[in-house]
This record gives structure tokens, sequence and C-alpha cells, in this order.
């Protein structure tokens, strides 16, 4: 029994991690909108929604960033690619800064 607990307490430790990480990606959401569910069935096979939720880019960026993500491997039609290119540059545009006076 004493040579088995050292992995149980592993075990334990790293099934716990991996339970807090799931449950913590799972609360946050993205906002709903045209191109979300292409989104999350083209982006979410590699990542989880936590990396794409706190970002904010320009149209211009969102581009970029789904050509980088193309290159590593991801897949979707070029209808798809628009599609959720749109939907990024407008729920995850960069916060428009209060103007003065």
């Amino acid at each position: 029994m004493h040579r088995c607990l050292p992995l149980l307490i592993f075990t334990g430790i790293t099934l716990g991690g991996i339970a807090a990480a799931a449950t913590v990606a799972q609360t946050i959401a993205l906002p709903p909108g045209p191109g979300r569910d292409q989104l999350m069935a083209a982006c979410t096979r590699c990542h989880g929604v936590d990396v794409i939720a706190t970002q904010r880019r320009t149209p211009e960026e969102w581009q970029e960033v789904m050509s980088v993500m193309i290159g590593h491997g991801a897949q979707m039609t070029d209808e798809e690619y628009q599609a959720i290119t749109a939907y990024l540059s407008t729920a995850l545009a960069p916060a428009v800064p209060p103007t003065g006076n």
C-alpha cells in the first residue's frame, strides 16, 4: 500500500487540475452572433474558448491570426473563414477608448 501511495497522490492531483481547468474553460462564453458556431467548431479543436475570449484585435489582426492558425493546421472552408473572421472582428474588437471632455 505504501508503494502505491505516491502514485495515487500524483493521479489525484493531476485529475483535479485537469477538472479545474476544464471547468474554467467551460464557464467562459463567447457572445452570440453569426460565425460563432463555425468558430466553436473550427477553433476549439486545438485550444479552449478562454484563449480566444481574452483577446481583442482589429479586423486586420484577426485575419492575420486566422491565417497563422490555418498555417498550423486549422481546417475550414473559405465561407467559414469569412464568417469566423467577421465574427471575431465584431465580437472581439478592441475596446473603443473614451473620448476626452
